[in-house]
C-alpha cells in the first residue's frame, strides 16, 4: 500500500515544462533586397508614396528556418503557414479597414515544388490576384525574449514596401501579475512569444495604414488599340436641359 501511494505521488508531480528556442528569422530570409536593418518598429521604404497599391488584398506567407540546415549555406525555410489558424487571426486585424478587402495565408500548395524564397511566395500572391504580400517569421532571442520580422511587398511590382520587427520581452514569470482587463484563463500575458506576436501585427496594421495614406489612385488606361468613334468634345457643363442638343458653331 506504501508503494504504490508513492507511485501515485510520484506521477502527479508538475513536469517542468522544456521550451525549445526557434531559430531567429534573418533579414535575408524575408526580404528579397537589402535595406538598413532596423530595431522593433517599421520602416517605410517608399516614403513618396505608392501609386494604385490600394485597394488590394493581402497574401500572408509565414516562414521558418529548417533547423537540420542551421550550419548551412544558404539556410533552408520551410512555410509555416497555418491556413486554419490563420485565416481568421489576419482577416480580424483588418476588419475596419476598407481598402484592404481580405487577408489569406498561402498554403505550400500554392508553390509547387518551389521552396519557399521571398520572390517566389510574392510571386505565388500576385498569380492568387492580391496586390500585397507580407512575408515573415518568427524566432527567440531567449527564453525570456521573442521576435517576429516581416516585408511587405507590391505584388504588381515585386517592391518592397515597408520592413516591420517586433521584439517582446518578459521579467520572471513568478513576479508578474495578470492585467485586471485579461479576463483569460491562459498565461499569454506573460508568454513573450505571444507578445511579440500582437505587437507585430499592431506595427503591420499602423504601416498598412500609412502606405494607404500616401497612395495614390492609378489614373485610368484606355484598353489597347482602342480607338474613339467620333471626335473629341469637352464635357457640357452646366448640362442642357431634357431634349435639348448642343449646336456647336463653326469658327468664322
Amino acid at each position: 500500500m506504501t508503494a504504490i501511494a508513492l507511485a501515485v505521488a510520484g506521477c502527479q508531480e508538475k513536469e517542468e515544462e522544456i521550451r525549445v528556442l526557434r531559430p531567429l528569422v534573418q533579414w535575408d530570409d524575408v526580404s528579397a533586397v537589402t535595406f538598413t536593418p532596423l530595431d522593433d518598429g517599421y520602416v517605410n521604404l517608399v516614403p513618396a508614396g505608392t501609386d494604385g497599391s490600394f485597394p488590394a488584398s493581402l497574401a500572408v506567407a509565414r516562414v521558418a528556418v529548417d533547423e537540420q540546415t542551421l550550419q548551412a549555406t544558404p539556410r533552408q525555410l520551410t512555410l509555416a503557414t497555418r491556413p486554419k489558424n490563420d485565416f481568421l487571426a489576419w482577416n480580424r486585424l483588418f476588419d475596419n479597414l476598407r481598402y484592404l478587402s481580405e487577408a489569406f495565408p498561402l498554403d505550400k500548395h500554392d508553390l509547387g515544388e518551389d521552396p519557399p524564397t521571398p520572390t517566389r511566395l510574392v510571386a505565388a500572391a500576385r498569380d492568387l490576384r492580391a496586390g500585397l504580400c507580407l512575408v515573415y517569421g518568427r524566432g527567440d532571442l531567449s527564453e525570456s525574449e521573442s521576435r517576429a520580422r516581416g516585408v511587405l511587398y507590391d505584388t504588381r511590382t515585386g517592391l518592397a514596401l515597408a520592413g516591420i520587427d517586433a521584439r517582446a520581452s518578459v521579467p520572471d514569470p513568478e513576479t508578474l501579475t495578470r492585467p485586471p482587463e485579461d479576463v483569460s484563463s491562459d498565461d499569454s500575458y506573460c508568454d513573450p512569444r505571444v507578445l511579440a506576436d500582437r505587437r507585430f501585427e499592431r506595427l503591420v496594421l499602423e504601416c498598412v495604414r500609412e502606405l494607404w495614406s500616401n497612395d495614390r489612385p492609378a489614373a485610368p488606361e484606355a484598353p489597347q488599340e482602342w480607338r474613339p468613334e467620333g471626335p473629341l468634345r469637352p464635357r457640357i457643363w452646366p448640362p442642357l436641359p431634357y431634349g435639348e442638343t448642343l449646336r456647336l458653331v463653326p469658327d468664322k
